[in-house]
């Protein structure tokens, strides 16, 4: 479990320090840059922590039973709890959180027209597998969403 020292720094101090953090976060300038700055800078349970914080509110978005997320993926109800009224209360996370559910709605809308697409196989022909293979792979990813 992530810890904090037992020693205090002034609030001062506090507030340089996070706002060198924040600075250093905002001038990265791609997901490559941002993927190798936190797998270095977080521990792998800093990391994961993270991670299931936003997936969390992606689920609650998507409108699913806090227990089921609570079960999904290994938290505390009061840890489902809590972000649940965060994105519901909250503003930047919520809107983070309603960003990466949008570009999600957008690969599956994509991935339905392609699926529509590779449903060219039903007039059948000498090419028609291609079509069948790529339709099953599309159906894939769209499994893969969460």
């Amino acid at each position: 479990m992530t810890q904090i020292s037992k020693y205090k720094v002034s609030q001062n101090v506090t507030d340089q320090i996070q706002d060198f953090l924040f600075e250093t976060i905002s001038n990265l300038t791609n997901k490559k840059q941002v993927s190798d700055f936190l797998y270095e800078f977080l521990t792998p349970t800093e990391m994961i922590m993270f991670t299931k914080r936003l997936a969390i509110g992606y689920l609650i978005a998507k409108e699913y039973d806090q227990r089921e997320i609570s079960r999904t993926l290994k938290v505390s109800t009061t840890t489902v709890s809590t972000f649940s009224s965060i994105y519901k209360n909250g503003t930047s996370y919520k809107q983070m959180v309603d960003r990466i559910v949008s570009k999600m709605k957008n690969k599956e809308f994509l991935l339905d027209i392609a699926e529509g697409f590779t449903n060219i196989d039903a007039i059948g022909g000498a090419k028609s597998a291609g079509y069948f293979t790529s339709r099953n792979e599309i159906r894939k990813k769209k499994r893969n969403l969460l």
